[in-house]
């Protein structure tokens, strides 16, 4: 029975883990799992900690021990994976003129034309971050890649 609970308390506590890439696979959940699914993750991982707890009470195996061990890891990942702690925005960054940026000649860059001025941005810059937030004559202006 103790085995049984640890074997649930693991797949719970994967599946609260890989939330996001499951949600992005199974679009057919809706909006609402997308829109909450900081708490269904959290839900899933304290369910899959309290039932992998419950069993290592039941019966301290080395068994039980190890999914416990498995939970409080996937309980790790799914805190440092949060799909908002992954893609953190870029506020703000500085604005320099084309010929005193630091860029060779055959530098990409993701441009964009403004009613007075233009701007770009390095791909280096906006790949790891994927989103920047910036102000291109007094507006706001997001820019996603």
């Amino acid at each position: 029975m103790a085995i049984a609970l640890a074997f649930v308390a693991v797949l719970i506590a994967w599946i609260g883990a890989l939330f996001p890439p499951f949600l992005a696979l199974n679009p057919r959940l809706g909006l609402f799992a997308y829109y909450h699914m900081r708490l269904i993750r959290r839900v899933l991982n304290l369910s899959g900690l309290a039932l992998a707890v419950t069993a290592a009470i039941l019966s301290p195996t080395w068994v039980i021990i190890v999914a416990l061990a498995l939970v409080v890891i996937f309980f790790g990942i799914s805190l440092r994976l949060e799909p908002t702690a992954v893609l953190t925005g870029l506020d703000t960054p500085g604005h320099v003129a084309a010929s005193d940026a630091p860029l060779g000649d055959e530098a990409l860059v993701f441009g964009y034309q403004g009613q007075t001025m233009p701007c770009a941005w390095p791909l280096e810059v906006l790949i790891p971050r994927h989103i920047i937030n910036d102000e291109l004559e007094d507006k706001p202006l997001l820019v996603g890649y």
